[in-house]
């Protein structure tokens, strides 16, 4: 995905840890919540280290001569992506759906920092090919790009939902008991290469006027992969 000196866009959503203390304010009251359910806070120590380390590395793997901005999810709709903008994606395969209603032809990918406990179906990167994937250029052996469409409803009030897997319709009941489902953005690798190392690219249409941020549209995402 090298592009000259373009710059990388690097979007996180906050670890369980840090949203459970973000809620009760205090690391020692978000323990103590836990303990009081007979919960053990190491696991979300555990997970939040690694996501760390893995962010880290992926960082790092960025070139010294680009440019990057790291952004939380909850900014997206305040972001101003510009057009030659590459989006490194780096959690959960829940920010891939998120970050795609707000890009406009630029090149993404996902990087999962902790296999152990995230699926890797959308974002399928390990923090260590982060380097291999910001210098491939298209048209180079390794990846290949397919397109996607992003699914949209509109319900008599105005309002519009957005969903790059399926959308579900009824109640939040019945939604509760609905089974999870693996989303279709992506499909196996048949040449058994690491599950991790895919590449994404994310379209939709129409663009956003220039000079203002991007707001939620439905489009056409294209996934690049191996």
């Amino acid at each position: 995905m090298s592009s000259g000196r373009t710059r990388v866009v690097v979007v996180t959503r906050p670890t369980p840890l840090e949203q459970l203390v973000r809620r009760y304010g205090t690391y020692g009251q978000a323990k103590f919540y836990l303990a009081n359910r007979g919960q053990d806070i190491g696991w979300l120590e555990a997970n939040h280290e690694r996501v760390a380390d893995g962010l880290a590395t992926a960082i790092a793997a960025i070139p010294d001569d680009r440019t990057w901005v790291r952004i939380g999810r909850d900014d997206l709709d305040r972001f101003l992506f510009a057009p030659d903008d590459q989006v490194m994606m780096v959690g959960q395969d829940g920010l891939v759906p998120n970050v795609a209603k707000y890009l406009d032809g630029q090149l993404a990918f996902g990087v999962n920092p902790d296999p152990g406990r995230y699926d890797g179906v959308l974002c399928r990167f390990a923090p260590g090919a982060v380097a291999g994937a910001l210098a491939w250029t298209p048209g180079a052996p390794g990846f290949h790009v397919e397109q996607r469409v992003l699914a949209e409803a509109r319900l008599d009030n105005g309002q519009v939902l957005l969903a790059l897997n399926e959308l579900f319709i009824g109640t939040v009941s019945a939604a509760r008991r609905s089974p999870q489902r693996t989303p279709f953005l992506v499909g196996r690798d048949r040449q058994h290469r690491d599950r991790h190392e895919r590449l994404g690219t994310l379209h939709r249409r129409p663009a956003s006027p220039r000079g203002s941020p991007a707001r939620p549209r439905g489009g056409q995402p294209r996934l690049v992969r191996a």
